[in-house]
């Protein structure tokens, strides 16, 4: 499978600050890391480095340089290996970390060129302040002057009941958690909500708000009054942080500046804040400053009274000008061709499952089934389903219980997929590769195209290519995400050269107006937020419990609803009648500690998109070899270098050997494994370069292998006798096969309550679940039903009927009963008839149990106010059924009558043989990718149609079966609003009423033959296409 990626001409680079070669002054004999150590102190780049990175750490090895005698030995040695991992980080590593690595922007062009060592003129640098120590800040400034800003509604808030439901905010030990509260509506609480909803006043308009619109209160009343709700965050200031705006100390100090004059304490603070900026700007003028700038912000700092962590206030990060491509367009060639080889082992099967987005789908379903709903409603963890469902019973406070600290509750089970195809393919190559010794294994020599499944790879519109440049070759790591601006957005805060190729993401990314496209902005905890600060302009904004940026259009959660359609979760904005698309574009691991609503919006993103392609070896041979050699596709692709597992066991003596015994030992255990003499240890995200030259760097092995079972090495890729720099290289592409998913909803369903389509027993409905086994359910519609409904009829109890086969996961029928309109009173004599007729089936087992329910009227799925006529084809079509469940003779032979029925249901909806053909053609191939449907499979089922062509014409063509007349009469007398439908709602319509006609008529396995049925039906009409054809010609 051809996967059609283009690049937009832009790239990003991030880099360790040092290269390899510098890796390689560390000393090799454990005797000389002391002078290394104390001659380091003298790099005042790496030294500031250490600085910001543990303040702790750089305190401990000042001493250290100082000789301090107090410092033990094993202090020492401590010290001693802290500083050289961090200077093994500054050499080796690229990912993101403060003044250890950078980032760069390029366009690609056709040349080349390396990044020259050492020239520290071409960084720029960008230093801010902790969010947490700003957001203490602003919730000091909020606390004292609460008259001098203006306030909104919570944007947390919405009705429930006779309460108004919102999220209140507190910060206990620097971090941010929240509480679900309520206050009771009121007429006063009625009118604010109404009057403010999308503006924000000032105080002193709140306060005369209040004062002129209730009678007999007084200012200070009203004052009072306002205070208690700013008190309990019913309203917020609008003195905050905007996560999508510019520097948030700018945003600050632009805030306080636009209030200078009001009150003399905060006009210190601003004094305050512009100073620690121009400190920041001097720091921003190079790399290896002095500490005196850091002393004079951490003063100013302490200024404000309030707790602060000194390792946290001050962050940096480092920009590489670059006057160059590090990608030409003939590496962007070769990375398509990479991206091709690894979609010929995606296997839809191993893609990981969202489970909590699969268990939220199949709650929404058994509450809601299609309805659209509120998202607020739908999220409250009482009133709803919530999110995360097996936590819903957590959210609920006990003083008894969580006052406790529990013991983890981790789970060391986990599962894994088999692709029998994948995974023998790659046993036999590997275990060939290990037989004859080899290093590599080169894909360029195997016939992968056999392997594709034949599946599309689900790859978002937008995606990142995360890959590393190695001398001439690419190195793919990963290719996917939701979006290609998740990886960069969070230098764009600080970066404005970013903010271009941002924006050019954006509008490849937003290329349909059938959506609303929005930015998602929440902050899970204040020091998190330095991660989420971005400039991301999608033209919408749903921010959550933090404020919005000015520039953009904002929705609110009160805006959405959700449905189900298709085994999909859609969002809809009730306003503007359009479907949202939620991107949330950080880099943020949203799973851990994260408020619901926040995490459902994130892993929402997800939805009918691959989370990675990435080369699959199958999960079982990943466990099972103790080494693979590196993989390739020709000279210059690389999917993976090679990986190496050591076990402690087979290290003898490791634990009790001292340090000098133990380094002889395992370089003889590496030598024997054949490990190249530079690897990583790899444990996650994070990497340790060692050299096995160097028992300085062994010593880390050593204690890796001491300390666990199982330590995986991976190979390192680089020439480290070059001035070569560990790199990733993001490059952002756009996947011209992606085709969203794309659903219309009339506006009228957006008023509709959802309360009065649901009927609790007895009130104009029963509604009955009746469990059995599926050879059972059909006795009872063939033995039962044709006696006891016609009797309730007949007896003036009921209206009409109608059922469906269900499992939830149990199978049984779902009964529902319209009672007479002038019975209401007789809803007991209709449970002692249903009782009667069912007492047998009890007492012999045959039903298992019985259960009423609330009977929810599918108003959405059936057109609105076309819903009464769909309660009458239902009746009708189960009168139907149940006549060919009793009546013919060889029920293996329904299948052939459904075929039957279909085309009945297009000749009362009045669709003609090309819009039949149509409709069954969609629905078919719907089931087809369900299904996964092969060649073998569908030659099966052309088998299956052309032996039974003669009777299915026979069936289908006769006029003769009274079933049928009797159905079609009905259905012409009682249901003419169908000939006030558009043919495209008939066509949506009819679909599903063949679809629940198949699953009344057919016991069991009903999406099976429903793609069977309609693959046969989509072969018949398109032979009578033909012959059409043919006769005219």
């Amino acid at each position: 499978m051809k996967t059609q990626l283009d690049n937009i001409n832009i790239g990003f680079m991030r880099n360790s600050l040092y290269s390899f070669k510098q890796y390689n002054n560390i000393p090799k004999n454990t005797a000389d890391l002391d002078h290394f150590i104390l001659e380091l102190w003298n790099d005042e780049v790496f030294r500031e480095s250490i600085f910001l990175a543990s303040y702790e750490l750089y305190n401990e090895w000042a001493r250290l340089c100082q000789d301090d005698p107090s410092l033990s030995l094993v202090k020492r040695n401590r010290i001693n290996n802290s500083i050289l991992k961090y200077y093994i980080r500054i050499t080796t590593r690229s990912t993101p970390f403060g003044t250890f690595a950078s980032h760069s922007a390029f366009e690609l062009s056709s040349e080349n060129k390396n990044i020259e060592a050492g020239n520290m003129n071409a960084i720029h640098r960008y230093t801010t302040l902790d969010l947490s120590f700003l957001f203490q800040v602003i919730v000091l400034i909020n606390r004292d002057f609460p008259e001098v800003h203006e306030y909104a509604l919570n944007d947390s808030i919405y009705k429930l009941g006779d309460y108004y439901r919102y999220i209140e905010t507190a910060i206990q030990n620097e971090k941010r958690v929240y509480t679900l509260s309520s206050l009771e509506k009121d007429e006063l609480l009625d009118f604010l909500v109404e009057t403010m909803t999308a503006q924000s006043y000032s105080f002193d308009n709140l306060v005369a708000l209040v004062a002129e619109n209730v009678e007999g209160v007084s200012e200070e009343d009203a004052k009072y009054y306002i205070f208690s709700l700013i008190d309990a965050q019913f309203f917020k200031s609008n003195f905050d942080i905007c996560l999508n705006e510019h520097s948030p100390l700018s945003q600050i100090i632009e805030y306080l500046s636009s209030k200078k004059g009001i009150y003399p304490e905060l006009d210190r603070y601003l004094d305050i804040l512009i100073k620690m900026e121009s400190y920041m700007e001097l720091l921003n003028s190079g790399v290896g400053q002095s500490q005196e700038y850091y002393n004079e912000i951490f003063a100013l700092a302490n200024q404000f009274s309030i707790l602060y962590d000194r390792k946290y206030l001050i962050n940096s990060s480092l920009k590489r000008n670059l006057d160059f491509s590090p990608v030409t367009r003939e590496d962007l060639s070769k990375i398509k061709k990479g991206i091709n080889t690894l979609s010929c082992f995606w296997d839809k099967g191993s893609e990981t499952v969202n489970e909590n987005l699969e268990k939220f789908k199949s709650a929404f379903y058994a509450r809601y089934e299609e309805s659209l709903v509120p998202l607020v409603e739908v999220l409250d963890n009482e009133s709803g389903i919530g999110y995360i469902q097996e936590q819903n019973s957590e959210n609920d406070f006990s003083s008894l219980l969580d006052t406790l600290s529990w013991p983890n509750s981790s789970n060391d089970s986990f599962s894994i997929t088999y692709n029998k195809k994948i995974h023998e393919f790659w046993r036999r190559i590997i275990n060939k590769a290990n037989i004859n010794g080899d290093t590599a294994i080169d894909l360029s020599q195997h016939d992968i195209n056999s392997l594709q499944s034949g599946d599309e790879v689900s790859l978002a519109r937008s995606m990142a290519v995360m890959i590393e440049k190695v001398s001439d070759k690419i190195a793919i790591s990963s290719v996917g995400g939701t979006s290609s601006a998740n990886l960069i957005a969070r230098f764009s805060n600080e970066d404005e050269e970013i903010l271009a190729p941002m924006n050019r993401i954006i509008k490849e990314e937003q290329n349909d107006n059938h959506f609303i496209y929005a930015e998602l902005l929440h902050l899970p905890d204040n020091r998190v937020g330095n991660i989420l600060l971005r400039q991301v302009k999608r033209g919408n904004q749903l921010s959550y419990l933090t404020k919005p940026s000015a520039s953009e259009n904002t929705i609110t959660l009160t805006d959405l609803y959700i449905k189900m359609i298709d085994k999909r979760i859609v969002l809809f904005h009730k306003e503007l009648n359009k479907e949202v698309k939620i991107f949330h574009s950080t880099a943020h691991n949203f799973d851990y500690n994260s408020l619901p609503v926040y995490q459902f919006l994130c892993d929402l993103q997800h939805q009918d998109v691959s989370t990675a392609l990435v080369l699959n070896i199958g999960d079982t041979n990943y466990l099972m070899y103790d080494y693979i050699p590196r993989i390739t596709h020709g000279d210059d692709i690389i999917f993976t270098p090679a990986l190496w597992r050591l076990y402690q066991n087979e290290v003898s003596g490791i634990k009790t050997k001292n340090n000098t015994e133990s380094i002889k030992t395992v370089k003889e255990y590496l030598s024997d494994k054949k490990v190249n003499r530079y690897f990583f240890i790899s444990q996650g995200d994070n990497k340790l370069l060692i050299d096995t030259e160097n028992d300085n760097l062994l010593l880390f092995l050593i204690d890796e292998l001491r300390s666990k079972e199982t330590v995986t090495l991976t190979e390192c890729l680089y020439d480290l006798e070059t001035d070569e720099f560990n790199n990733e290289i993001i490059i952002p592409m756009i996947n011209r096969n992606y085709t969203a998913f794309k659903t219309e909803l009339d506006q009228h369903l957006f008023n509709v309550n959802i309360s009065d389509n649901k009927f609790i027993p007895g009130n104009k409905w029963l509604y009955y679940k009746i469990y059995c086994g599926n050879k059972f359910s059909d006795k009872i519609l063939q033995d039962v039903f044709p006696d006891l409904l016609p009797h309730l009829a007949e007896e003036d109890l009921i209206k009409k009927w109608f059922y469906i086969r269900y499992s939830d996961p149990d199978n049984h029928i779902r009964l529902r009963l319209e009672i007479n309109d002038n019975k209401l009173t007789n809803t007991a004599q209709i449970m002692t008839t249903f009782n009667d007729y069912f007492d047998k089936y009890i007492s012999e087992g045959i039903i298992n149990k019985v259960e009423m329910g609330t009977y929810d009227r599918e108003y959405e799925r059936y057109e609105g106010e076309f819903i009464d006529t769909a309660e009458h084809i239902f009746h009708y079509d189960s009168k139907l059924t149940v006549n060919l469940l009793k009546n013919i003779p060889n029920n293996d032979d329904l299948w052939l009558y459904s075929i039957k029925s279909i085309d009945t249901y297009f000749d009362v909806f009045q669709l003609d043989l090309d819009k039949r053909y149509e409709v069954i053609n969609k629905i078919y191939n719907q089931f087809q990718r369900e299904f996964n449907v092969d060649s073998n499979l569908k030659k099966q089922l052309d088998l299956k149609y052309r032996t039974n062509l003669n009777l299915i014409s026979e069936i289908v063509e006769s006029d003769d079966n009274q079933y049928f007349s009797e159905f079609v009469t009905a259905m012409t007398e009682n249901c003419r609003e169908i000939e006030n439908l558009k043919t495209i709602q008939k066509e949506r319509l009819v679909s599903s009423f063949i679809h629940m006609h198949i699953n009344r008529l057919i016991r069991s396995r009903h999406r099976m033959h429903e793609l069977i049925i309609y693959g046969i039906v989509e072969k018949y009409y398109k032979m009578k296409i033909g012959k059409r054809k043919y006769l005219v010609s």
